[in-house]
């Protein structure tokens, strides 16, 4: 009962980073020249900086610091794990839209409006790495609780928008 009450112990998490990383390759092996492969590929790259980075920031940061001091400090450390939370945070939903888009041809039924649609799905995730940096999203994440329901409802839109 006590064996999960702190988290998953940090080997697992990069295993299962590991693991997320090879399946997703083995989709774009399936057929390299393929861009449905390619963003399905893109998507699960993305969507698994969600794990990678706590086993960076839980497990391997802290080994390196310790075990190689001057190398890394803790605000690099927090800048590195902020750049890989904004990951999935703003990109893995358009990375993951663009594969809908590929799925559903959308790209040979408008190919004028294709790149253009491309293009402005990933607007607002330039938007919130303006208004929120990408280096800071660790900051933001934890003390602005605005920010917490903007993103949230920016990726549970980008997913209701992938079910339809």
């Amino acid at each position: 009962m006590t064996l999960f009450s702190k988290g998953l112990p940090e080997e697992l998490l990069l295993v299962f980073s590991i693991a997320i990383w090879v399946l997703f390759f083995m989709i774009y092996l399936g057929n390299r020249k393929s861009k449905l492969n390619r963003w399905c590929f893109f998507a699960g790259m993305c969507f698994s900086m969600g794990v990678f980075k706590e086993y960076l920031y839980h497990s391997a940061f802290p080994y390196i610091m310790e075990t190689f001091p001057n190398t890394l400090t803790e605000t690099q450390a927090l800048t590195v794990y902020s750049l890989l939370t904004a990951v999935p945070y703003y990109f893995a939903m358009p990375v993951s839209l663009i594969l809908g888009y590929y799925y559903c041809h959308v790209n040979d039924r408008h190919p004028r409006l294709f790149p253009w649609l491309c293009g402005l799905t990933f607007l607002p995730a330039v938007l919130f790495g303006l208004f929120y940096p990408y280096t800071q999203t660790r900051y933001y994440q934890l003390n602005d609780p605005f920010f917490y329901r903007l993103v949230s409802i920016y990726d549970l839109t980008a997913g209701i928008i992938l079910t339809v």
